[in-house]
């Protein structure tokens, strides 16, 4: 029976697409509205001459789609973009080249890319675009999503191999994978759905997004935040966006505003699962990879601006920890290559809190790849940081060694020789640095305790430091320290310990004598 209906259904949208390739005009627009409200959010397309190959006016009839409350921010900024793209005038309105559907499952991600992709086809005649998967057996999902979506008599469509859509009015929609990313350089694209962006490389993505270059268009990927490191590449545009770094849009789907799922189904997996996939496949956050160093880092909890009502102490806390009042510390590590780093500190309280517990902010960073400490001591003073008004907490190998393992010469002395006199090492009872599993302990305490206070944050903008907080991976059981992580991880910790030091208990162990007590049969002899 099912097989039947099928066959009828087919038949039938021959049968319509066969009449309408006889008539040399036919409708061809879609409407967007916001499902919720009914309000019309665009209208593209129209009456298309077959003969003169053009809209001739306006459509007599319209495919009309909707979109939900979990797409609608997302949807109002692409109508803006097509609007302008068609239009051509930019005025008032960033303009940028890609765009990151990103968040849990079932928010609605692909299917609104889906929308996009036929509302620039049907806008702009004469147009290719691609709707990539991460392998050609996965496009049959976006294949069944077109073929529900754009009226029988719009196109003529070839499956496999070619995978193909040819609209009347000339513009092409070709089902491509991505599981070879030097294939996307053939053919030319102006639109791309990169679809489950976290299962494909991030080369394929340069290739598409170097591909719509040529007319301007836009890529948009549709991503869940990736549990594997060939996704790893999402988390950083999401951050490179958030910080301000990378000219892009991201957009967040929650499934709890989807109306066509059953959410209570999703949020039970809360007992099902552990709390790092509860959190990346349900509330859509991106959470850290594998075995990470800074398990306690939080996108939410640690990367955030600093409150306007908190209070600046940071004068009164150095003050009390250094015997000097200053305006900033910065934390530095000291390696030629891959970087230098200065890790930029000040510390606030929350007036509302009645324990007034410190909490260190990173507000800044420098980072200056393959240089020296001249390097590293120009850049901080090019941030505007001057050597009376700043401490410096720095890798205690710094006293007797320099970036060049120079004889006789610490990167302490390059500072020196530049007025910068207020420098300390990150343990105030000791020459050498603290023990890194120690330090790396203190610093997950900081992100966050047990109780679930936080006492270490960094600012949105400090992209290289976030990444490294971040991503900082564990070889063999301890914190890799080949990682091109370390070193900004490093500079900060060593700022982490010097307020907030874990000492280990010093002195020979000692116990008391425990009095011997009865045996059982003791025990039992005395009761009876």
């Amino acid at each position: 029976m099912a097989r039947s209906s099928a066959l009828a259904l087919s038949i039938a949208r021959l049968q319509e697409a066969d009449a309408s390739s006889r008539e040399r005009y036919i409708d061809l627009c879609i409407v967007l509205k916001y499902r919720e409200t009914g309000e019309e959010l665009i209208r593209v397309g129209g009456r298309w001459d077959k003969r003169f190959k053009r809209y001739v006016g306006p459509a007599r009839t319209a495919r009309v789609i909707q979109v939900h409350k979990g797409q609608i921010k997302a949807a109002r900024w692409y109508c803006d973009w097509l609007r302008r793209y068609v239009s051509g005038d930019w005025t008032d309105f960033r303009r940028v080249w890609s765009a990151l559907f990103h968040g849990g499952r079932r928010g609605g991600k692909s299917h609104l890319g889906v929308v996009c992709l036929a509302l620039f086809v049907v806008a702009v005649f004469g147009t290719d675009a691609w709707a990539v998967s991460p392998a050609q057996e996965e496009t049959d999902e976006l294949e069944q999503a077109l073929l529900k979506l754009l009226p029988a008599s719009w196109y003529t469509h070839r499956g496999a191999p070619k995978h193909e859509f040819k609209l009347v009015n000339g513009s092409r929609i070709f089902l491509r994978s991505g599981a070879k990313p030097s294939t996307l350089k053939r053919g030319s694209c102006d639109f791309c759905l990169y679809n489950e962006g976290q299962n494909q490389s991030e080369k394929g993505f340069i290739q598409i997004r170097g591909g719509t270059a040529d007319s301007g268009g836009l890529t948009i990927v549709a991503a869940n935040p990736p549990d594997q490191p060939i996704g790893l590449w999402v988390q950083e545009f999401y951050e490179g966006v958030q910080a301000g770094k990378r000219k892009a849009e991201t957009f967040l789907f929650d499934p709890e505003l989807n109306p066509f799922i059953n959410y209570q189904s999703l949020a039970d997996l809360a007992d099902e699962t552990d709390e790092l996939t509860y959190r990346r496949e349900v509330l859509g956050e991106f959470v850290p990879i594998g075995d990470v160093v800074f398990y306690a880092w939080s996108d939410a909890g640690s990367a955030c601006a600093i409150p306007a009502d908190f209070i600046n102490v940071t004068r009164s806390f150095t003050k009390k920890h250094l015997g000097r009042a200053f305006d900033q510390v910065i934390g530095c590590d000291f390696q030629r290559s891959p970087h230098m780093v200065g890790a930029v500190f000040r510390v606030y309280v929350d007036p509302d809190d009645e324990t007034a517990t410190p909490l260190l902010w990173v507000v800044d960073e420098i980072v200056v790849d393959e240089a020296d400490e001249d390097d590293l001591i120009d850049g901080i003073e090019a941030a505007g940081y001057d050597a009376l008004h700043t401490a410096i907490i720095g890798d205690a190998s710094g006293e007797w060694q320099d970036a060049e393992r120079t004889k006789g010469r610490g990167s302490f002395d390059w500072f020196r020789d530049r007025r910068w006199r207020f420098i300390y090492k990150p343990d105030a009872k000791s020459d050498k640095n603290p023990d890194i599993v120690e330090r790396v302990k203190g610093c997950n305490a900081a992100l966050k305790a047990r109780s679930g206070r936080r006492r270490l944050f960094s600012l949105p903008g400090n992209r290289r430091i976030n990444q490294a907080l971040k991503h900082w991976e564990n070889k063999n059981g301890a914190p890799n320290r080949r990682s091109k992580y370390a070193h900004c991880a490093d500079a900060v910790s060593y700022v982490v310990w010097r307020f907030f030091p874990r000492r280990r208990p010093r002195g020979k162990f000692k116990f008391e004598r425990i009095a011997r007590t009865k045996s059982q049969r003791e025990a039992e002899l005395d009761f009876l």
